[in-house]
C-alpha cells in the first residue's frame, strides 16, 4: 500500500533517511570508523547542502506555485510534488551507496526496479495523492490538530534545528540537506508558515490512524489496520489532474499502475514492530 513505509516521506523528515543510511555506513565497523566520521562527512557537506537548497527552491519559485491536482477537492501545488521528487532522487542515490556494502531486502530491490521504470516523478505524484487522501479523510472524520499540539511539536523541531546550527551536534548527527532546505526558504518563514502547516497535517493523520486501530490487540494488528485504512483512503480518493506539465505529462494511469505494483509486493515488507505488552 503506497502510503506506508517506502513512499510517504514528509518534508520535515525526508532528509533524515539519507543521513541515517550514510551515518550507519560510517559507524558500522566500530570506533576506528567513528574517529574518521566527521572528516568523511565534511567531504560530502557541499553536495548535501546543494541538494537541500535545490529542493527548497521549488517552494520559493513562483513558477511552481500552480495547482497541479486536487485530491478530494484539496489543492496540491506543483512545488509539493517537485519537493517529493527531489527527496526521492536523493534517497535513490543513498540507497545505491548503501546497496554496495550491505544486503538489501527483496521488497527494496523491487521498489528500486519500479522507480527505474516509472521515474521518481510518478512516485512523487503517488506520494502526494496518498498523503492528501489520508489527510482529507482524517479531517472529514473529525480529526484535526489542536493549536497547542502543533505548538509543542513545532518547538521540539525548532530546538533540534537550533542544536544543529549552533554546533551542539556533529556533522554526522546533523541533517545538512534539511538545514539547507530551511536556509533556502528562510528560517522565519519555514518555522512560522511552512512547518506549522505540515505538522498540523501530520497530527490529523496520526489521530485518524490511532482512532482506526482502537481495539487492536497486537502491534501486528495495528500495522495491518493502518495499512488497510490508508489503502482504502487512497483508492476511494477523488483525484483531478489540473496541470502536471512540469512533469512531462505524467498520467494518472501511470500513477495507479505504480501503486498497484507497489501494493502487489507489499507483503514482502518485514516491518520492525514494537513488542506487545505481556498480559
Amino acid at each position: 500500500m503506497v502510503t506506508r513505509t517506502d513512499v510517504i516521506i514528509s518534508v520535515s523528515a525526508a532528509f533524515i533517511v539519507v543521513a541515517f543510511i550514510a551515518s550507519w555506513i560510517l559507524f558500522r565497523d566500530g570506533p576506528e570508523i567513528q574517529s574518521r566520521a566527521d572528516e568523511s562527512w565534511a567531504e560530502v557537506h557541499e553536495g548535501l547542502w546543494e541538494q537541500g537548497k535545490a529542493i527548497g527552491r521549488f517552494r520559493t519559485s513562483d513558477e511552481y506555485n500552480q495547482v497541479a491536482l486536487r485530491v478530494n477537492g484539496q489543492p496540491v501545488r506543483m512545488f509539493e510534488i517537485l519537493e517529493r521528487r527531489g527527496e526521492f532522487d536523493a534517497g535513490e542515490i543513498a540507497w545505491a551507496e548503501h546497496a554496495k556494502k550491505f544486503p538489501v531486502s527483496e521488497f527494496s530491490k523491487l521498489e528500486r526496479e519500479r522507480v527505474k521504470r516509472y521515474g521518481t516523478e510518478v512516485k512523487a505524484v503517488a506520494a502526494a495523492i496518498a498523503h492528501y487522501a489520508e489527510y482529507t479523510t482524517a479531517v472529514s472524520e473529525g480529526h484535526e490538530a489542536l493549536d497547542y499540539e502543533v505548538f509543542a511539536e513545532l518547538n521540539r523541531r525548532r530546538d533540534i534545528y537550533n542544536q544543529s546550527i549552533t554546533g551542539e551536534l556533529t556533522l554526522v548527527q546533523r541533517d545538512l540537506q534539511y538545514e539547507a532546505y530551511i536556509a533556502e526558504i528562510g528560517v522565519d518563514k519555514f518555522f512560522n508558515e511552512v512547518l506549522p502547516h505540515l505538522i498540523a497535517q501530520q497530527i490529523a493523520i496520526e489521530k485518524w490512524y490511532i482512532d482506526a486501530e482502537r481495539g487492536a490487540k497486537t502491534s501486528r494488528e495495528q500495522y495491518n489496520i493502518r495499512n488497510e485504512a490508508g489503502s482504502m483512503a487512497l483508492h476511494d480518493a477523488r483525484v483531478e489532474i489540473v496541470d502536471l506539465s512540469a512533469l512531462d505529462g505524467v498520467s494518472l494511469e501511470e500513477v495507479y499502475s505504480y501503486i498497484a505494483e507497489y501494493e502487489a509486493s507489499e507483503h514482502l515488507i518485514k516491518p520492525i514492530l514494537p513488542p506487545d505488552p505481556i498480559e
